[in-house]
């Protein structure tokens, strides 16, 4: 007599054993209907079998012999899955103390320089140096972590620093804690003020500016990047290396002495109105950029300043850079297009654009057919351009924005560039009807696609690009696509279409 089945049996797990055994024997056969595996063989049923009746009944009992095998395997597959998992943990530690053990000083200060590289933090040496006391030891012997000062620290704590660098590079960050006497900030920059020959990096936080101008403290010839978060004059500055700037509502002037050298600009402009001429001319004026970031917030008005004489107007798409990336956030149509305006001069390999809650000014709001998509500059003429693009649609503040805009078709017909785009748009139109698809061929030189939380994509638009760019392309077809988190598409429809075009390695996704 069979024993009954424990409370911890998985049920089919017997026939999960049976089919194991099988493949074991005979290997992966085709997944084909009219197989039918049963509890100890397998029959072909023909599908032109006569009784129907008796291969409908193979076919639900095969259905559920696999569905049995299934659920049984899930249920290993997810044990197996947390034992992996604590064992993992039970072994981490342990892996972590051996390895550490068995490395060489000299590899484990070139992992903690590593450290001290990825982050920007100012605590990694203090808490490196309070982990073990050989961590110490070799900490105190690896100068480059004791190069970032920060106005937090006691002048006990920045003299041991200064110490420990060495004749190194300083990053030198004026951020104080919030209630700190302005002595303290001053006393932090009156310390450091000798060894200012030696300072690369510099984050100008609350009132730096103004007690560097006290203690004349101006020259700085090694200076590469300057951060800061306030409107500051450089004109009186002389930084001979200085190649990178991140800042906030920053308006420099011209003819500063190192202009002509940035290579990276990251510029934050947050006020009702900007100076849109005053932008273009500095802009221009900057030869060696190779990274712009721009972003506008809250800006409701464009002033548009000093006309620009025609020779001071650079050809569209004249000037190769890296990098752009252009963010607008709650900024009205007109300075989205003013802005696309100054920047169409710029062909970038790679182009990242975020429209986050644009919307129209009263005066245009009637004017529709102006507004294209918030992609296009004022003569209506397409922005983005590049190699690579990437496009991140948010709240739109309007009802003629980009949600009901065909995008990939805007893209299609009027860019010729772009091999790689990358779509994050939940609420905007992306494709519209077949005969849009038929006329992307025109130019088209995609390679690699990917839309990504776009839940207006829907499983005929996946169709129309895997059969007509993709399966029966007239031109070189697309390479890949993917679908990410897209609402409107399904896993098992995704699983169709893959295996039934043979391009599972080119269509990916993650659900």
């Amino acid at each position: 007599m069979e024993a009954p089945p424990s409370d911890h049996s998985i049920a089919g797990l017997d026939d999960l054993i049976r089919l194991l055994t099988r493949i074991k024997r005979q290997g992966l056969q085709r997944a084909y209907a009219g197989e039918m595996w049963d509890d100890g063989h397998i029959e072909r049923s023909s599908p032109n079998t006569r009784d129907s009746s008796k291969l409908l009944s193979s076919l639900l009992a095969s259905l559920k012999y696999s569905k049995l095998c299934m659920a049984a395997l899930n249920e290993v597959r997810d044990h197996l899955g947390k034992r992996v998992r604590l064992l993992q943990k039970a072994c981490t530690p342990l892996v972590l103390e051996n390895g550490i053990k068995i490395l060489p000083d000299e590899i484990l200060s070139l992992i903690f320089e590593a450290g001290h590289l990825a982050t920007s933090s100012c605590q990694i040496a203090k808490n490196v140096s309070r982990v073990s006391r050989r961590f110490r030891q070799i900490s105190r012997q690896t100068p480059l972590l004791w190069t970032r000062l920060s106005g937090s620290y006691t002048a006990s704590q920045v003299q041991a620093f200064l110490s420990l660098s060495g004749k190194m590079d300083l990053e030198v960050s004026t951020g104080v804690p919030s209630g700190s006497s302005s002595y303290k900030l001053e006393s932090f920059i009156r310390f450091l003020h000798p060894y200012s020959h030696r300072w690369s990096h510099l984050r100008l936080q609350g009132n730096a500016e103004n007690v560097m101008g006290e203690q004349r403290l101006t020259l700085l010839p090694r200076l590469k990047y300057l951060y800061h978060d306030c409107n500051i004059d450089l004109s009186s500055w002389s930084l001979p290396l200085l190649s990178r700037i991140h800042g906030y509502s920053h308006h420099f002037p011209l003819g500063l002495g190192f202009q002509s050298q940035l290579s990276s600009l990251e510029l934050l402009f947050d006020n009702d109105y900007m100076h849109i001429t005053s932008l273009a001319r500095v802009l221009y004026a900057t030869k060696a950029l190779q990274d712009l970031s721009l972003t506008f917030m809250h800006i409701a008005e464009i002033v548009e300043g000093s006309v620009l004489d025609s020779t001071e107007l650079p050809d569209r798409h004249s000037v190769r850079i890296d990098k752009l990336q252009v963010t607008f956030h709650n900024v009205t149509h007109d300075v989205v297009e003013s802005v696309y305006d100054v920047l169409s001069f710029l062909a970038p390999s790679t182009m990242h654009i975020t429209l986050d809650n644009a919307g129209y000014s009263h005066h245009n709001a009637g004017y529709i057919h102006r507004s294209a998509n918030f992609l296009r500059d004022t003569r209506g003429r397409l922005f983005p351009y590049g190699s690579t693009i990437h496009l991140s649609v948010s709240t739109m503040g309007n009802p003629y924005g980009l949600e009901n805009v065909d995008i990939m078709s805007e893209l299609a017909r009027n860019c010729t560039a772009e091999r790689t785009v990358h779509i994050e748009a939940p609420m905007a139109e992306l494709i519209g009807s077949w005969r849009t698809i038929d006329d992307w061929k025109v130019g088209w030189s995609l390679r690699h696609l990917r839309f990504s939380y776009c839940d207006r994509l829907t499983e005929r638009n996946v169709s129309d690009i895997v059969n007509h760019l993709m399966v029966r392309a007239t031109k070189k077809p697309i390479e890949t696509l993917e679908i990410h988190h897209c609402r409107g598409i399904s896993e098992e429809f995704l699983l169709d279409i893959s295996e039934e075009h043979g391009i599972e390695q080119r269509l990916t996704w993650r659900l």
